[in-house]
């Protein structure tokens, strides 16, 4: 017993003496500032409304909306790149370019950036540079442009009221 109450009270005085170093490795990436993006309006959710499209017209080329999103918050000293990302991965093939799937079967929508009066191509979930223009010093301003397209002739589409959703992602490229 008594050498057990020494072993123990030798244990406890060099019990305070030892102690452990543990080297711990610290890496880290700084990141830059991410963006703002809204509407022209300030909202959050952009909405873009075809109203009543006939199927005569589905297939004119000037049948298009015209919005913009607005970025504020970034570096504007870096590229920036933007990403279509649609909600339920829905999309199609129109003409080679992988375009926003609608709610009617068959009809998609096309997005284009609108850059000095010409129109290029945006593909869904593909980063892509964007070339927003200045609106003032802390805000910036891309032009894009929504077009109805289908992948089955146009009076083979049903007819009635559509919807479709996506994500517009802003990075830096």
């Amino acid at each position: 017993m008594k050498q057990h109450k020494t072993l123990i009270t030798v244990l406890m005085l060099f019990g305070s003496l030892v102690h452990a170093d543990v080297l711990v490795e610290v890496s880290a990436t700084m990141v830059a500032p991410s963006c703002n993006i809204h509407s022209e309006h300030h909202g959050s959710t952009l909405k873009i409304d075809f109203g009543t499209v006939k199927f005569d017209e589905l297939n004119n080329a000037s049948h298009h909306r015209a919005f913009a999103i607005q970025l504020s918050g970034c570096d504007f000293n870096k590229d920036l790149a933007i990403m279509l990302a649609p909600k339920g991965n829905n999309t199609f093939i129109h003409n080679g370019q992988t375009v926003l799937a609608t709610s009617i079967s068959g009809l998609g929508i096309s997005f284009n950036e609108v850059i000095d009066g010409g129109i290029r191509p945006l593909a869904m979930n593909k980063l892509q540079r964007i070339n927003p223009q200045r609106l003032s010093a802390t805000e910036y301003q891309t032009d894009l442009q929504a077009r109805l397209v289908n992948r089955i002739p146009a009076e083979q589409l049903a007819a009635g009221k559509f919807t479709s959703a996506m994500t517009i992602l802003v990075a830096y490229d």
